[in-house]
């Protein structure tokens, strides 16, 4: 199923590219932008199991960041297809927007002698910042990460802190309010709407002196007028936000200009991307991890034949062969804490699920639960989780942990870990884990592996059963 070939080469490639090019790389996919987890300046991050670690860069200055600024309206109407713009697609607000005149679209056309048609404008601000980054020249690694290094720690340190770094963080912000109002003209309006779009636009106008005049009568068309908002990424905690609903024109105004001075605070915005950095690659990293200190790789090739007098050859480790080591076995311990952590969640999460079953009441034995995947009722009842979640599958989870850290985990970390040519953890800087013995079963890194007696990985070809009943049931809750 894996070629152990085709895993080094991509491996040396990858991290060869990136010790040549010195750069960071960018994040910015679903992994970073998951609302559950929270990027942060200095915090670890890494690529092979798109996790965070903790933070073990002290950050207390920032680069003065940049931004991207957009305000502009659309214009569709609820009785003809509405043909979206591109631009209008990539906002956080077009599924809302597309939901609300659809649903209004129905409306519509489920009346057969409507005589009034729905109009619709739209505006939408919006802002990305980029550019907010660590200011290296003032960050400090904290004193822990620096002492798990200087004690040669290494993998306590990629353990904790991760392989990679968080140099940068792009945030975007939006707000959208959808204006809406129904009139006898099918094409609408023309003069409220031409007046409606001067009001729009004029706020955001250079005005030569004082208040925006408004050019809307709003008596015009109030009794049908709604305005709708939805925004993303604000900081609503901050100064000025009174309200996020606007019931007039004067509202709108109110909230449009807070959104657009919370939009510039630090620190706020959904996240779009990270630009991450290899720790190897961090100044502060090298020496405390002595990577300028030369160590010495002696010739031990036990299949040679040395004569008497032949001296065992010896050359000084290239500092940018140490870089490249330690990235590829950086991430390959992210790949191995992952499984070994998932393993004994598992484990737990079993052990929690049995006792909330047995929580419920003989009343209850035969209630349907609920299928956390689907948030539907599932087609198990109480008593028939309580079977699949006995003292086996508990006993088989256990097994797995005690096996994964005897026969894999264990001896891996340890051949890793192990001094070299006097240098203390010195392993990890000069031999990759796919030349590691103890480390070279590939199988053992993907998720859902077995061990079996002979303390070799395979790969299930049936589900795991305990780890699919906890994904879909546990922790049990009555439908």
């Amino acid at each position: 199923m894996f070629s152990p070939t085709n895993i080094v080469t991509y491996f040396y490639i990858l991290y060869a590219t990136n010790s040549v090019e010195a750069a960071g790389r960018t994040v910015s996919d679903w992994r970073i932008q998951d609302h559950d987890i929270t990027p942060v300046l200095g915090r670890g991050y890494s690529v092979a199991t798109g996790s965070l670690q903790s933070s073990c860069l002290t950050v207390n200055h920032r680069t003065k960041p940049s931004y991207d600024f957009d305000y502009f309206l659309t214009e569709i109407e609820s009785d003809t297809d509405v043909t979206w713009s591109s631009k209008f697609k990539n906002t956080y607000s077009y599924s809302w927007v597309k939901d609300t005149v659809d649903s209004d679209r129905k409306k519509y056309q489920a009346k057969t002698r409507s005589e009034m048609y729905t109009h619709y404008i739209i505006a939408t601000m919006r802002t990305e910042r980029y550019y907010s980054s660590v200011d290296e020249n003032k960050a400090e690694l904290s004193d822990d990460a620096r002492n798990l290094l200087e004690s040669g720690q290494f993998i306590s340190f990629f353990q904790a802190c991760g392989p990679n770094y968080i140099r940068s963080i792009n945030r975007a912000a939006e707000i959208t309010a959808i204006f809406s109002y129904e009139s006898s003209e099918k094409s609408g309006n023309s003069q409220f709407e031409s007046e409606l779009k001067k009001d729009l636009k004029g706020y955001y106008n250079e005005k030569s002196s004082g208040k925006y005049k408004r050019k809307i009568d709003y008596n015009q068309q109030r009794n049908s007028l709604t305005i709708s908002i939805k925004a993303h990424g604000l900081g609503l905690n901050e100064d000025g936000a009174v309200s996020m609903i606007a019931s007039s024109m004067d509202d709108f105004e109110d909230v449009m200009n807070f959104a657009f001075k919370s939009m510039q605070t630090e620190g706020i915005g959904m996240v779009q991307g990270v630009e991450i950095v290899p720790w190897v690659d961090n100044p502060q990293f090298q020496v405390a991890a002595g990577l300028a200190d030369t160590l010495q790789v002696c010739d031990d090739d036990e299949d040679e034949k040395k004569g008497d007098n032949e001296k065992e050859k010896c050359s000084t480790f290239p500092i940018e062969m140490k870089k490249m080591t330690l990235s590829s076995n950086a991430e390959f311990i992210a790949t191995l804490n992952r499984v070994m952590m998932a393993a004994i969640d598992n484990l737990y999460n079993l052990q929690n699920c049995q006792s909330l079953l047995y929580d419920f009441s003989e009343a209850d034995a035969n209630k349907l639960l609920v299928n956390h995947k689907t948030d539907d009722a599932s087609s198990i009842t109480v008593n028939e989780l309580k079977q699949k979640v006995d003292k086996k599958a508990l006993s088989n989870a256990q097994e797995y942990v005690q096996k994964y850290t005897k026969y894999f985990y264990g001896p891996c970390m340890q051949a890793l870990s192990n001094d070299y040519a006097g240098q203390k953890g010195g392993t990890v800087m000069v031999k990759n884990w796919f030349s590691t013995e103890q480390c070279q079963d590939i199988t053992c890194t993907a998720m859902g592996a077995i061990i079996g007696e002979d303390g070799k990985c395979s790969m299930s070809e049936g589900e795991d059963v305990s780890r699919l009943t906890i994904e879909q049931y546990c922790m049990p809750r009555l439908y």
